[in-house]
């Protein structure tokens, strides 16, 4: 049975580190959004693409877009995972574009660790215990909170999570809950995981 959470893939960043949009990455032989998007899919009932209104024109392909909401700014993941909920109305399992080490043992040992009493279930880093935003499902109480942030300013995802009461686990690989942000890292990966396609 799959899980009843609504799975949102966010590919709205400029990737300015990276200088070359994440989402289209070719990691394990697809686009990464196309790739995440089939992972997810074995998983939840349904899976959505967060973009930005420039990114929606290149993607008429996809039916299930949530453009990104412009009441909300301009403010990365946070806007994305605010127009999420605006227009879903569900908990969302969100991730983002830059994990290629993410596999679905992770995801459903996060999914099966959701505990609804926390407004969110989410990975940690293992040393500084730092959650991961874009690898964590929002329950939709966090809609009003996260709504009173946006009022004040407050736009980080990482410190809504710091500073609510959350769920924290951490990875049974500390690798899969890595974000690669740099063509650096990125070259680094396809050779890890080239080498890993060999052995």
């Amino acid at each position: 049975m799959k899980c009843d959470v609504v799975a949102v893939i966010l590919i709205g960043g400029n990737s300015s580190r990276m200088g070359v949009a994440k989402h289209l990455l070719n990691y394990h032989g697809a686009k990464q959004v196309d790739h995440l998007y089939v992972q997810l899919s074995a998983i939840f009932y349904k899976v959505y693409i967060s973009c930005n209104k420039q990114q929606s024109l290149h993607l008429n392909q996809h039916s299930n877009l949530i453009v990104d909401d412009e009441c909300y700014g301009n403010n990365g993941p946070f806007t994305a995972v605010m127009s999420a909920f605006k227009k879903l109305n569900s908990p969302l399992f969100v991730i983002g574009c830059d994990y290629p080490f993410i596999n679905n043992d992770e995801i459903i040992k996060l999914v099966s660790a959701r505990d609804k009493i926390h407004i969110a279930t989410c990975f940690a880093n293992k040393n500084q215990q730092l959650p991961e935003p874009l690898i964590t499902i929002y329950e939709f109480s966090c809609y009003d909170l996260l709504l009173e942030n946006f009022r004040k300013g407050n736009y980080s995802l990482r410190s809504f999570l710091i500073n609510n009461q959350v769920k924290k686990l951490e990875a049974n690989q500390e690798l899969t809950i890595t974000s690669v942000d740099t063509i650096f890292e990125h070259n680094a990966v396809k050779n890890t995981l080239l080498i890993n396609d060999i052995s």
